[in-house]
């Protein structure tokens, strides 16, 4: 009975948040796969995972083929999101592989030379984040995905995170995630 009673009160707690992470991901499995029926994208450029090294990034930095379009269509939406909730501290959307394209605005700021700590912690755009969380939140198929984890900030700051997570599909393939903190 009493984790039965855990069980719901962890629903009850969470319930606003996974119906909004459920509802954006819906939003951008549809945009994408709308995308990739009217050939605004490719199918195989939106699953390119040839990541390209971008030169005297640190930490690496990568494109792949599809980041000029996702440049373009996400920043508005996840904006959106991120504005509406205060208490959420990212959205943004990863490959099956962690890689994480176009991050909110306040985490995509141009790197500066030399300053990894600053970096870590205000570049985290075009990254692959293979971490346990960033992996588990990438390769999730069920309807949704609750993880408490420590992000690593940079410069010894570690910040604990509640995330929700809800699978994106193209044309019936697993392409990623949607990520919510």
């Amino acid at each position: 009975t009493a984790v039965e009673e855990k069980i719901w009160a962890i629903r009850d707690d969470n319930s606003d948040v996974v119906n909004r992470a459920l509802e954006a991901g819906q939003k951008i499995t549809k945009m994408f796969n709308d995308a990739v029926d009217r050939g605004t994208i490719s199918e195989h450029d939106l699953f390119d995972t040839d990541y390209v090294q971008i030169e005297g990034t640190n930490p690496v930095q990568f494109r792949t083929l599809s980041l000029g379009w996702l440049d373009q269509v996400l920043p508005p939406l996840q904006e959106a999101i991120k504005e509406a909730d205060p208490s959420m501290a990212f959205c943004a959307v990863v490959d099956r592989n962690g890689y994480l394209p176009v991050h909110n605005k306040i985490y995509s700021q141009p790197q500066r030379p030399g300053d990894v700590a600053w970096n870590m912690a205000n570049s985290r755009n075009r990254r692959i984040f293979d971490d346990r969380a960033g992996l588990a939140a990438a390769h999730n198929t069920r309807a949704y995905l609750i993880q408490c984890y420590p992000r690593d900030m940079g410069n010894g700051v570690v910040v604990m995170m509640r995330e929700v997570d809800v699978p994106i599909r193209v044309r019936g393939r697993h392409w990623g995630a949607f990520r919510t903190a």
